[in-house]
């Protein structure tokens, strides 16, 4: 979104009503644009270089993420970088660089493409039982509780 606003910054006054109102169609999934949004990003696409290195770039990121392999993931990470490198966007040189430092977490992912929402939604679930119950005495209850939670068993539960 930088580059977008820099490009307004820099566009003649005739220019600036193509970049109004463009942040979403540069951001939304392209096959969700009915036909008029399409052919908005095709103009402005057209109209502005910088732009149009940015989406395609940012399109091509979103590619990454289907690598299998560690070796894949660096590869794939290192061309992208380097094509960011040779577009002169200062925006996107800046993100290469972040992207290098947090490597590891970031093919951490796509071995395991599990994001922090089940985690935090399982914690959230946890904590209610705990607040519904006003605390446990017994440990094995409260576990068994979770687990009834998480997958509800018909009652009574059988107790190890």
């Amino acid at each position: 979104d930088r580059i977008r606003i820099d490009e307004f910054k820099k566009a003649d006054e005739e220019y600036k009503g193509f970049f109004k109102r463009t942040k979403w169609l540069l951001v939304m999934n392209p096959l969700r644009l009915k036909e008029d949004g399409k052919m908005r990003l095709s103009q402005l696409l057209n109209i502005n270089m910088p732009l149009n290195t940015a989406y395609t770039l940012g399109e091509q990121l979103k590619q990454r993420w289907e690598c299998v392999t560690v070796a894949q993931f660096n590869k794939a990470l290192d061309n992208w970088c380097e094509m960011a490198y040779e577009s002169n966007l200062k925006h996107l040189m800046d993100f290469a660089d972040m992207l290098k430092v947090h490597r590891s977490g970031l093919w951490s992912y796509c071995l395991y493409p599990i994001n922090t929402a089940i985690l935090e939604a399982n914690n959230r679930k946890v904590g209610l039982i705990r607040r519904k119950a006003c605390g446990f005495h017994d440990l094995k209850y409260f576990i068994l509780k979770i687990f009834q939670a998480d997958n509800p068993l018909p009652l009574p539960l059988p107790v190890p």
